[in-house]
């Protein structure tokens, strides 16, 4: 049973040691978008690791272009949080301000004066722009030399995977793709939808791709490294969360298994591939705690925690809206 249904069956604990010792450890676009979002301590404790493991680490070529392609605007959304805490903090204090002042305490109540709180509280936001300003010129902006893409460049330098050969190969892996979306076959199925929001398509080295497709594009380049390299374990380190990636139970609240089952399964039907297996980013910095000796510290994987939570949040409203298009 366990070799013909090899998908549904999880990892023993030797299993996990074999896997950890022997992997190709492979990033998706999101882990490395994510480290302009963390702290600097978070950001080079995952980097240490990575580092650590850099004979065995890879990323597809397409993980390496929608890195390029969103670089940007991750940053600028990074960069808008400065004025978003500047606005929060000044509308707060002067509606405080103002809303004291209504009740004209100096002229209607002897013993209460509202000037100290006022003063003091002026001077902790001028101390607190100060420190936000301080924190911005230090930032990376969108024009500015950027460290992390440096730090990441050296990593995969000769460690990401080759482009589609042809545009002939692209519309034939569409025109399968069409057909697994149409029967929900993973992974890419739930962004089926995703030029509802936005153009589907862009063009990169005279290559026409269909954001819809990433998913499997990224899929597809994956089998085919493990393939050509003879490949016995996998490690896929994602933080995306949804269902046509992972095997989910409802049991009182839903429960991540581990890889979907038929990911599990095609890899072993195209490749030699023993073991495959997922973390997201919080998942692996835990396990390489136990398997690799890392000293991450819980501050650290809490923040990993937090930002893949706020990312996912964002997502599901912007499914949500699309849901509300298509309906109206």
């Amino acid at each position: 049973m366990r070799e013909i249904f090899k998908g549904y069956y999880q990892l023993e604990d030797k299993e996990f040691k074999k896997l950890w010792d022997n992997a190709v450890f492979i990033f998706d676009t999101n882990v490395l978008l994510n480290l302009y979002r963390y702290q600097t301590t978070t950001r080079d404790a995952l980097f240490d690791i990575m580092e650590q493991l850099s004979d065995r680490i890879w990323i597809p070529y397409h993980v390496g272009l929608e890195f390029q392609i969103n670089r940007l605007s991750v940053i600028a959304k990074q960069n808008k949080r400065y004025s978003e805490a500047r606005n929060i903090v000044t509308t707060a204090l002067n509606a405080m301000e103002n809303q004291l002042e209504n009740l004209q305490l100096k002229e209607r109540h002897s013993h209460i004066n509202p000037d100290k709180l006022l003063k003091d509280i002026s001077k902790v936001k001028t101390s607190f722009f100060k420190e936000l300003e301080s924190l911005e010129e230090k930032s990376i902006s969108v024009s500015s030399e950027d460290k992390i893409r440096e730090r990441i460049d050296m990593l995969f330098n000769d460690k990401i995977g080759k482009p589609p050969s042809s545009q002939e190969d692209l519309e034939q892996l569409y025109v399968e793709g069409e057909q697994r979306y149409h029967k929900q076959i993973p992974p890419g199925f739930e962004d089926s939808g995703k030029n509802d929001n936005q153009p589907d398509e862009f063009t990169h080295n005279d290559l026409l791709y269909k954001r819809k497709y990433g998913d499997l594009i990224l899929w597809k380049q994956i089998i085919g490294y493990s393939k050509n390299k003879d490949l016995k374990d996998v490690i896929f380190i994602t933080d995306d969360n949804k269902s046509d990636w992972w095997w989910k139970i409802d049991s009182g609240g839903t429960k991540t298994i581990g890889p979907r089952p038929e990911l599990i399964e095609e890899m072993n039907r195209l490749t030699n591939v023993e073991r495959l297996h997922m973390y997201s980013t919080e998942k692996f910095l835990e396990y390489a705690n136990e398997y690799l000796n890392a000293n991450v510290g819980k501050e650290a994987i809490e923040e990993v925690r937090e930002v893949s939570v706020a990312g996912r949040a964002i997502r599901k409203s912007i499914s949500l809206q699309i849901e509300l298009t298509r309906s109206a």
